[in-house]
């Protein structure tokens, strides 16, 4: 057996989400600026790990030899998801290369000479791995993402060990098989799609020019819906998906008010959107623990856990930095919803069904069958709610919003699951519900298995490995208004007064 203190896996977590904000509050803002937004959040951390975690007496006691098979699974997925450039890499790294090489090559804060645009996006992720390159250039930054990405997928797994109660080597090696798996049943989706003519049905989905989508993109001839699986998270938006992954987990685990604004604002450089879904968490969250705490009129107790230390120190550092950083991305200001007022009564009622469809095979198959045990679980209740109303929201260009938002509410959904699975073995009484879960998920694993052998199908057919998605190479030309840059960046606050 393996034996780890919870609390070195807090404490090694947090030091992932926030180093990152440090290099960056000394790296992009003016020194007076950075060194005293560094000193306050740093003091709002170390109350924390303090107060919650320095004498924290939890253990994770698992399997010696179903956690290191389970870890060289992890680091394979790792691997064949394409960060780094190591194996088979989505068209959307094209741009995230770019990123990573304009960090590399320009001064930060990135403003480009030739245009007058500063870059802005959620780019935590690649601070680090930025360093490396600056130091010892491009293949040692690549090789940097790829160790920060897999510790990150590491500290995750270990996060959901410990949450899920993890203890035998089938706890172990089902977490992470799940872990790795977990989608919806895009399958069937897919097939729905193509029989009327509203899809294209095989081992990937084709936009109109050609480009491969993963399988999560089977709606994307109506309207565009997805909540995507982890695999194409990792895949695809690694950057704004690894934090969010291990910061539920960290919540879930201390559900302590007072520290609810510190993560969320942890959260927000790294994933604005998922930022958005955690929100709702931290309300329904605050709910339960605020109801009996008014009911018994203790009023100073609200208040001191609501104004923190740590609270506090991340709402007047973290908060105000990346509130400005993030007003320059104007893709955020353009808000709206998918039901538009001219559209005509068909195209309406199909949206609808469309919507029933998606909200049924992409998470409703696993609400509906755990619903009856967790129905007095106010956070699981609110999960099918939430995953219906997230689809309607319209923010940026495209179906952002639908796909990130959702990113803490599909993965608390897959807790849940593996939470009933460990909780529920001895009880026989049970087993249609398991029989049911464990057909959805391999149903729903099975995109997994499709999207892998595409890439491994285009390794062959190209004759070429790794195949890398860098022909974008840099933002340098571009003009600001998209998606990554803005306009006359030395007149934007956020450039002229904090940063560099």
């Amino acid at each position: 057996m393996i034996k780890v203190r919870f609390k070195s896996l807090a404490i090694i977590a947090y030091l992932y989400i926030t180093i990152p904000i440090f290099i960056f509050f000394g790296t992009w803002l003016k020194l007076y600026i950075g060194i005293p937004m560094a000193a306050v959040f740093g003091f709002g951390l170390w109350k924390m790990l303090k107060k919650d975690y320095f004498g924290h007496m939890g253990v994770l006691e698992v399997p010696r030899k179903a956690l290191i098979v389970s870890c060289i699974l992890l680091l394979t997925w790792v691997w064949v998801s394409g960060n780094g450039g190591f194996f088979y890499q989505t068209w959307d790294q094209h741009a995230r290369n770019a990123i990573l090489r304009d960090l590399i090559n320009y001064s930060w804060p990135v403003v480009y000479p030739n245009t007058g645009c500063g870059l802005v996006y959620y780019l935590m992720h690649w601070i680090v791995p930025a360093i490396f390159g600056k130091l010892f250039g491009w293949t040692a930054a690549n090789i940097a993402l790829l160790i920060w990405t897999a510790l990150g997928v590491l500290l995750t797994f270990f996060m959901l060990l410990y949450i899920c109660k993890a203890r035998k080597s089938w706890h172990v090696m089902t977490i992470s098989i799940v872990f790795i798996t977990f989608s919806g049943l895009n399958q069937i989706g897919m097939a729905l799609m193509d029989m009327i003519g509203k899809g294209a049905y095989g081992l990937t989905v084709l936009g109109s020019e050609g480009q491969t989508f993963s399988s999560d993109a089977w709606l994307n001839g109506i309207n565009g819906m997805q909540y995507s699986n982890n695999n194409t998270l990792l895949a695809w938006v690694y950057n704004q998906t690894i934090v969010p992954w291990i910061a539920l987990p960290l919540i879930l685990e201390n559900r302590k008010v007072r520290n609810f604004a510190f993560i969320g604002f942890c959260i927000l450089p790294y994933a604005p959107l998922p930022f958005c879904g955690f929100l709702v968490v931290f309300l329904i969250l605050a709910f339960i623990w605020v109801v009996p705490v008014i009911k018994k009129r203790r009023f100073k107790l609200l208040v001191g856990e609501v104004f923190s230390v740590p609270n506090i120190c991340a709402s007047f550092s973290v908060f105000i930095v990346f509130l400005l950083y993030f007003k320059n991305n104007v893709q955020g200001t353009n808000v709206g919803t998918y039901i538009q007022g001219d559209i005509n009564a068909r195209q309406f009622l199909l949206l609808i069904i469309a919507f029933v469809l998606f909200w049924l095979l992409k998470i409703g198959v696993y609400y509906l069958i755990l619903l009856k045990h967790y129905k007095k679980d106010i956070l699981f209740f609110s999960i099918g709610i939430v995953l219906a109303i997230i689809p309607f929201i319209k923010i940026g260009s495209s179906a952002d919003f639908c796909m990130r938002a959702s990113i803490p509410w599909t993965f608390l959904l897959m807790i849940y699951i593996l939470q009933y699975f460990i909780k529920e073995e001895k009880k026989n009484t049970k087993m249609l519900t398991t029989v049911l879960l464990i057909s959805s998920l391999t149903l729903g694993g099975y995109n997994m298995f499709t999207d892998t052998v595409w890439e491994l199908k285009q390794i062959y057919v190209q004759r070429q490995f790794p195949i890398t998605a860098d022909e974008k190479k840099s933002f340098e030309n571009d003009k600001g208004g998209g998606n990554f840059l803005t306009d006359n960046a030395d007149e934007k606050a956020f450039y002229k007064y904090l940063g560099r």
